[in-house]
């Protein structure tokens, strides 16, 4: 049985009634993602163009930061808490001449968050859980996302579509998109953050079942480890898996209502987006004290990025599959997680002194895992590749096995 938790203050109702859905229409799924065909990354300034997917690299963090970068120190400079003296006319200061000069960032990487993208207002207009009407009748329902995790009993209504987008809920299958017809039934009361907190940690052991992480949460715990850097990261890996299965009845397992899904949805992304920022803004102070304690935190965060990059790669591919509803486009979105994983492993090389080899036996995940590889239709599969390749052996950073 799923433990079941209450946010509305109701009990279960045992005549909890769910739509049947209804397999309405199939599109044929495409291959694995590549890197290779993509417009969004930045290619080496050097390389021609159609060269091969190899020279795709992230794009310079400073290059579009504008003329006051100058005005803010590196991290090098910061740490010893002296202003930047630019070498010349570059963006390098002095102090870090003798590096590549991918290495002297002058740019934070807490003030390059990945998941503030669904704090964007146009996005959340979007999204079609405001019904206009509602009856005044009441059903208590449960809703989870695996069989045997946490669930959450909330009270919904019923309400007068005024768009079949308010009923039609697609997912993806490995045969393509399915839609299912679902209830005109909405959430009565949003569950407040912290039940969705609660929610989220009560389900990570069922997150980690199904992904890699299963079985290496010993390892990640080590003792000159930041606990509590660690326990936000794994938040935001659980609630980022949570939010690709989407949320099911907990009796039968058949999706929920499109409208509650969005409501529940938007909660999830809210408490990823603020977990986040505080998680960055820690991690950032953390890894000038002590770099080390930080880094199965990093992991944990990088393969999160990773899986959302891996996930956003799919819509440049199958631009006729289903409506992309946020104002920037997947390229963008894409281009961002590259530029924080650039500069977050920037950081973390510049801070180690060079020393890769310690660097690298922290970061990089075990054999095994370095042979995965992603499948877009498999939300459990992984490729490690933003853990394992931009720490290159020239000391720039590439994306070169991003795929």
């Amino acid at each position: 049985m799923a433990a079941h938790s209450s946010c509305s203050g109701r009990a279960l109702s045992s005549n909890t009634a769910a739509s049947s859905p209804g397999q309405l229409d199939y599109q044929q799924p495409g291959y694995a993602p590549s890197v290779a065909a993509y417009p969004g990354l930045v290619r080496d300034s050097s390389a021609p163009r159609n060269t091969a997917a190899s020279d795709l690299v992230p794009r310079d963090p400073a290059a579009d930061a504008g003329s006051d970068i100058l005005q803010k120190p590196c991290l090098s400079c910061l740490k010893i808490k002296r202003k930047c003296h630019p070498a010349s006319q570059s963006l390098i200061c002095r102090r870090c001449s003798s590096i590549p000069g991918k290495l002297c960032f002058r740019l934070l990487f807490s003030n390059e968050p990945v998941f503030a993208k669904w704090d964007n207002e146009r996005y959340r207009k979007r999204q079609p859980h405001l019904p206009l009407s509602t009856t005044a009748t009441v059903m208590p329902l449960e809703f989870s996302h695996y069989p045997q995790g946490q669930s959450l009993g909330l009270d919904c209504v019923w309400f007068s579509p005024s768009d079949t987008d308010q009923t039609t809920y697609w997912e993806k299958t490995k045969d393509g998109w399915r839609s299912v017809q679902t209830a005109a039934l909405a959430l009565r009361d949003l569950p407040s953050q912290k039940c969705i907190g609660t929610y989220v940690e009560k389900n990570m052991p069922h997150a980690f079942e199904e992904a890699y992480l299963d079985g290496k949460f010993d390892e990640l715990k080590k003792e000159d480890q930041d606990r509590r850097l660690l326990s936000s990261a794994l938040r935001i890996w659980t609630a980022a898996q949570l939010l690709t299965k989407g949320w099911r009845y907990s009796h039968d397992r058949t999706p929920a209502p499109r409208v509650v899904q969005n409501q529940l949805d938007a909660l999830l992304e809210g408490f990823i987006s603020k977990t986040e920022s505080t998680f960055l803004n820690r991690l950032q102070h953390r890894l000038v004290l002590d770099w080390k304690s930080t880094t199965s935190a990093v992991r944990v965060y990088l393969a999160t990025v990773e899986r959302d990059t891996w996930r956003l790669m799919y819509w440049p591919r199958h631009r006729g599959h289903y409506q992309w509803r946020h104002p920037e486009t997947p390229e963008t979105l894409i281009d961002r997680n590259l530029t924080v994983a650039t500069l977050l492993l920037g950081d973390l090389l510049r801070l180690a002194d060079g020393r890769l080899t310690l660097l690298c036996a922290r970061l990089r995940p075990g054999a095994e895992d370095s042979k995965l590889r992603y499948d877009e239709e498999d939300a459990s599969t992984m490729d490690g590749a933003l853990m394992r390749v931009l720490y290159a052996k020239d000391g720039q950073l590439h994306a070169e096995d991003f795929y």
